[in-house]
């Protein structure tokens, strides 16, 4: 058997390497490890749909009011047609660098590093975000039995608990994030039919006739609710240990996005009617899910449900930290970033060194700002902004990639056009809804700060690339 030492290998690539018999593509991950279900943990724990009715359909409602249902529906639409997009490469390509390794099969070498760069960022800070989100509601609850903490402790306790079980086993982590998942939806589900139960199921013709929404609002929400889904696509990182990869990926990153989709909807038009109720506004409530146990008279449901919150949090950093080691490793085996970040453990098959370095941000950064005097919430808020940038950025660059690539094959289709002109108008509104109007303190430095990281990323890949080129030379001499 052939073994060939890169990080992907493409059916139409083989060439004249099908005469050496079957190619193994040697990462040092686990291969054929994970079945159908648990590459679709990794989208779905991604995703986190326990954050959106426990912080983000809040900030989304701030936004888009009796309209959050729709900024949901047409972030679904919108994503499921980057989705498509992304299945151009998942279904002939298995490899553990994510949309990184697709949009340089598109669009070349600069694109994607850029694309890897901004995924960097946006991963880290997702898992950020959900680490500050999880230290919060942890905090919330303890506090119900006279339990007092301080975040730095909870970040601390989070990073490492994400740490352990990213360096410990793939197959572990899926099925953890698996668990915690739907346990967290199907009580968050629960309790939103049980405070309908008590304000009354009736036909919410404000959210229907979206009263008081205008096409600012509508985009601005669609930041927030594209946050929501981020990280849908995560699977793809999996291509170097899913069985059945060129299948069950590309079914992973739309089902993910559906199922969450369709959750994301319904808990908008449950928890905007069922607040209406209520004496503190959806938007303006410390606490979405212990006021909807209020609501539904089930405190002890409230006390669960926070709980799951907590660990769904847990489990969304945790995806990050799987999905953005593997892009590391993947960058760092193609010499954009040390050599020892793309080493695999070799009892544990996990890349260790990326997933170490990972978890050391997800506690610093969040204590950083904390320290600096920025509460939880805001902590959220900041890293996961900025996350989104990166995220859309990313979609964006894999639209162009998929039909230049396919294109180039001479099979490009009306279908695959449609659906990347759609993916890209959807994200292109999300990124003006973004900026316009300016973000407001504390996060009107986010969009130059993010500008300031690309030009980092750009000057790296153009020093990087130089000392490639400088080093046959320097071996020749």
């Amino acid at each position: 058997m052939a073994v060939i030492e890169r990080n992907e290998i493409a059916p139409d690539e083989l060439g004249d390497l099908a005469a050496l018999g079957p190619v193994e593509v040697s990462t040092g991950l686990r291969k054929n490890s994970l079945p159908y279900i648990e590459t679709l943990a990794q989208s779905i724990a991604n995703i986190a749909p326990t954050a959106t009715p426990a912080t983000n359909l809040q900030l989304a409602f701030a936004s888009a009011g009796s309209g959050t249902w729709l900024t949901y529906l047409l972030s679904t639409i919108g994503l499921v047609l980057i989705g498509i997009c992304i299945n151009q490469f998942a279904k002939h390509t298995a490899t553990p660098g994510s949309l990184y390794s697709y949009v340089t099969k598109g669009l070349g070498s600069a694109a994607g590093f850029i694309t890897g760069w901004a995924l960097i960022l946006a991963y880290l800070a997702t898992g950020m975000a959900e680490v500050a989100g999880a230290s919060n509601y942890a905090t919330a609850t303890l506090a119900k039995v006279h339990i007092a903490t301080n975040p730095y402790l909870a970040y601390f306790v989070l990073s490492a608990l994400v740490w352990y079980v990213a360096f410990r086993d793939v197959r572990f982590s899926a099925k953890l994030m698996l668990f915690l998942e739907f346990g967290s939806v199907s009580l968050i589900t629960l309790l939103g039919f049980m405070m309908l139960r008590k304000t009354g199921i009736h036909v919410d013709m404000d959210q229907l006739s979206l009263k008081g929404m205008h096409l600012a609002d509508l985009r601005s929400g669609m930041v927030l609710a594209i946050f929501s889904f981020v990280g849908f696509e995560s699977a793809t990182a999996l291509g170097g240990e899913s069985q059945n990869p060129l299948k069950s990926i590309p079914k992973a990153v739309i089902q993910s996005t559906v199922i969450a989709g369709l959750f994301f909807v319904i808990m908008s038009f449950i928890m905007v009617s069922g607040f209406k109720h209520y004496s503190v506004s959806l938007d303006k409530v410390p606490a979405a899910l212990d006021a909807m146990a209020i609501i539904a008279q089930t405190p002890v449901l409230g006390i669960f449900v926070t709980v799951a919150a907590t660990v769904s949090l847990f489990a969304c950093s945790l995806a990050c930290v799987t999905a953005v080691s593997r892009i590391l490793m993947s960058m760092a085996r193609d010499g954009f970033l040390p050599a020892a970040i793309g080493k695999a453990h070799e009892k544990n098959a996990t890349p260790a060194v990326a997933a170490t370095v990972c978890a050391i941000f997800l506690f610093i950064v969040p204590a950083l700002m904390t320290f600096k005097g920025f509460a939880e919430l805001d902590v959220y808020n900041m890293t996961g902004t900025i996350a989104t940038y990166g995220f859309l950025l990313a979609y964006i660059l894999v639209a162009i990639g998929a039909v230049v690539f396919v294109a180039r094959q001479k099979a490009l289709t009306i279908g695959l056009t449609l659906a990347a002109i759609g993916g890209i108008g959807f994200m292109g509104m999300a990124v003006y809804g973004s900026i316009a109007p300016w973000p407001a303190a504390p996060c009107n430095t986010l969009p130059a700060i993010f500008g300031a990281y690309l030009v980092i990323g750009l000057i790296w890949h153009i020093v990087t690339k130089l000392g490639k080129q400088a080093a046959p030379t320097a071996e020749l001499s």
